[in-house]
């Protein structure tokens, strides 16, 4: 457990320095303010990417794309052919004779470039950005859904498109997401609903959320199996729209732990601050984020006694909080002489450093079905994945 707590910290800790040199050296007449692949922000990605490399035992997904890499390295044999770009890395790394563990670097790698790179022009974000994926609730999700957290980075780019309002520009990197997972197409339809501000009451909003928390409590899910089953097959999820009445039945009503009550707290928070940070930012980016998570978190709420399945194209929007989260953080933050504002700044923060922490005590000595603390691929006996 320690040493888990240790490994977390001292990846959160280096990289917020990282992210805090690259943003000061941004704002510096150094040049490096002009290109994205500064030594700092190379370094971010590569220490991300080692941590994960090394890392194992993530979920049920992972130990299925760790068999999925050796078999196709052992006998070529393929799953993903749909999604061509992901195969294709497979295929690069299995050629070079390299481990899976490398393999799993370069993913990790990929997907925490994407997304830095996606805010290349919001570099004041970087250290906030580096707590938030390793403390809070998203580091699990980044190693476990592997092709769609990747996949969900390269839609980062793409939300500028949406903005600048460039079809072509927008298309071309959806297409290039979905070619390393299948779902991503669904976010074409993003580019086609308007950037208004949906959630402007904070008042009405917090009610919303909490409105959808009620509404969670009933699984609707099971009223709609073959519609949903139609949707999954479509975006790429073939392997469980087959056995989605099995899934329905096995679905259970969740608790309300301490980890569950603070991503409550912390979308309540988001909502909260919501007015002051818009008139803050004065632009559009900030607004289509706050949109989007708001919308992640009612849909998550509505949808949270459903089986963990369902949840996943929710995963696309999920990531926007990371960057919401940033944006507030960051506006409480030089606005900390406020007593009111610096109380907002400490609270969310820690609502959102302290979810990992909590769940490396919760989840220790849980055997094979502890996802959370820390252990290393460098160690493990593979021989039993066929």
């Amino acid at each position: 457990m320690l040493f888990s707590l240790t490994i977390y910290g001292l990846t959160a800790a280096i990289l917020t320095v990282l992210g805090y040199v690259s943003y000061l050296n941004s704002c510096r007449n150094l040049g490096l303010n002009r290109s994205f692949f500064s030594w700092e922000n190379c370094a971010i990605v590569g220490v991300f990417g080692t941590v994960c490399g090394l890392r194992y035992n993530v979920g049920v997904d992972y130990k299925a794309y760790l068999e999925y890499f050796l078999t196709y390295q052992r006998f070529g044999e393929f799953t993903f052919k749909s999604e061509w770009l992901f195969e294709s890395l497979t295929k690069l790394v299995s050629f070079m004779s390299l481990g899976p563990s490398t393999w799993f670097a370069i993913i990790a790698c990929i997907q925490i470039g994407c997304f830095y790179f996606a805010f290349k022009d919001h570099r004041y974000l970087y250290p906030f950005f580096s707590l938030i994926i390793v403390l809070g609730p998203h580091y699990l999700v980044w190693m476990n859904g592997m092709r769609q957290i990747l996949a969900s980075a390269i839609f980062m780019i793409a939300i500028r498109y949406i903005l600048s309002r460039r079809l072509i520009w927008f298309l071309s990197v959806i297409i290039c997401a979905s070619l390393f997972h299948k779902s991503a197409i669904i976010l074409l339809a993003l580019y086609f609903i308007p950037n208004r501000d949906y959630f402007k009451n904070r008042t009405f909003t917090i009610a919303l959320i909490f409105s959808s928390i009620a509404l969670g409590s009933i699984n609707l899910v099971s009223d709609y199996v073959n519609e949903i089953s139609f949707i999954a097959n479509f975006i790429g999820y073939e392997n469980v729209s087959y056995h989605l009445s099995n899934l329905v039945n096995e679905s259970a009503v969740k608790s309300w732990g301490p980890r569950n009550l603070l991503l409550i707290f912390t979308a309540v928070l988001l909502a909260w601050t919501s007015r002051e940070v818009k008139d803050y930012y004065k632009s559009d980016v900030f607004l289509i984020f706050y949109n989007m998570t708001i919308a992640s978190v009612i849909f998550g709420n509505v949808l949270m006694n459903a089986h963990n399945i369902f949840l996943r194209p929710i995963i696309y929007l999920n990531m926007t909080s990371i960057v919401t989260c940033a944006f507030t953080l960051y506006f409480l933050f030089i606005h900390g002489s406020s007593k009111y504002y610096g109380l907002l700044f400490f609270a969310l923060l820690l609502s959102v450093v302290m979810y990992m922490p909590l769940s490396v005590v919760a989840d220790y000595g849980k055997s094979s079905i502890d996802f959370t603390n820390y252990k290393t691929i460098l160690f493990q006996d593979l021989s039993s994945f066929k």
